[in-house]
């Protein structure tokens, strides 16, 4: 009998250390979001506002309406491996994330807590954890129109600096949507980043680099498909890496398919000539690109800057 309860305790442990955490699904609703409990039943008012609980392999799902970050900062910035899915009704039983349940990502440039960063950021550099679930950031739409500083009210021209005197902040060089991910904890010769980002809508961003930007590490797969990019300066859409190597098979692989990216200028008319790209590709990358709909960049559809392209 001993022997026997053993036995059940030995292979109960293994059961604890070799099943994965479940991951959990939380909901967001700006219109009926109170707290942070983020159930169905009783969603978060903002995904800002649940952050700090977010563990890897996580699902958030935001209903339609306005989200301008914690406390209005317009800056969401995730450290952990998740997945984001927009554009449900408050009740969500339905979804329509272009048409009648859109859920925008903006800001507010006059708020006290107003933060430089990207709007929605899953930025996973010092990120060490085993565990590497898919990534999918799915129906956001991602506007930094109300982030910005304009110099009129019909907002048709931004303006750089901030106004210490009037108290606007300066427009955010920062991309709308970005992901970054590194190394990780999990040593398997298999482990690997899955990570998607479709049906989004990225505007009126003003960064230096790309607006959607994605960079990968060694063997990552990543699918930027069914987006709308327009609007912003210095990339519509740009590939990059963090794993340096010279192993065409171990570098992160993108397919970008599906994509429509118009107006693109450059950063500044004068001094960054390198900006107003529709699509950048980044050495120590290999892309497939195809079915993408481009125009109107101040330089180049698609930049090629020493990357693999497979059209």
């Amino acid at each position: 009998m001993r022997k026997c309860l053993i036995f059940l305790l030995a292979f109960s442990l293994i059961l604890i250390w070799t099943i994965p955490c479940w991951s959990t699904d939380y909901y967001v609703s700006a219109s009926t979001g109170n707290g942070k409990s983020a159930t169905i039943d009783k969603p978060a008012k903002d995904l800002g506002n649940i952050i700090s609980k977010l563990q890897a392999g996580d699902v958030i799902h935001i209903a339609g309406g306005v989200y301008l970050g914690r406390g209005s900062n317009g800056a969401d910035i995730i450290t952990v491996p998740v997945s984001i899915i927009g554009g449900y009704s408050d009740d969500f039983s339905v979804r329509n994330p272009w048409g009648e349940y859109k859920t925008i990502l903006s800001g507010d440039n006059m708020d006290k807590n107003w933060e430089a960063s990207p709007r929605l950021m899953i930025d996973l550099m010092k990120y060490r954890g085993k565990e590497m679930p898919p990534i999918l950031v799915d129906g956001v739409i991602v506007d930094h129109a109300g982030r910005n500083r304009y110099k009129t009210d019909e907002q048709l021209e931004i303006v750089r600096a901030a106004s210490p005197k009037s108290g606007q902040m300066p427009t955010p060089d920062m991309g709308g949507l970005v992901i970054r991910v590194s190394k990780t904890g999990n040593f398997e010769a298999d482990a690997m980043w899955d990570i998607t980002v479709q049906n989004c809508i990225v505007m009126n961003t003003a960064p230096t680099q790309g607006a959607l930007s994605v960079a990968g590490y060694k063997n990552s797969k990543i699918k930027i498909r069914n987006n709308v990019v327009i609007n912003n300066t210095g990339t519509g859409i740009m590939t990059g890496t963090k794993y340096i190597t010279s192993n065409e098979d171990e570098m992160p692989d993108f397919l970008i398919e599906n994509n429509t990216v118009l107006f693109t200028w450059k950063y500044d008319p004068i001094v960054q000539s390198f900006s107003g790209n529709s699509i950048s590709l980044d050495g120590g990358t290999v892309n497939i690109v195809h079915n993408n709909v481009l125009g109107f960049a101040d330089r180049f559809g698609i930049n090629n800057v020493a990357g693999h392209l497979y059209c």
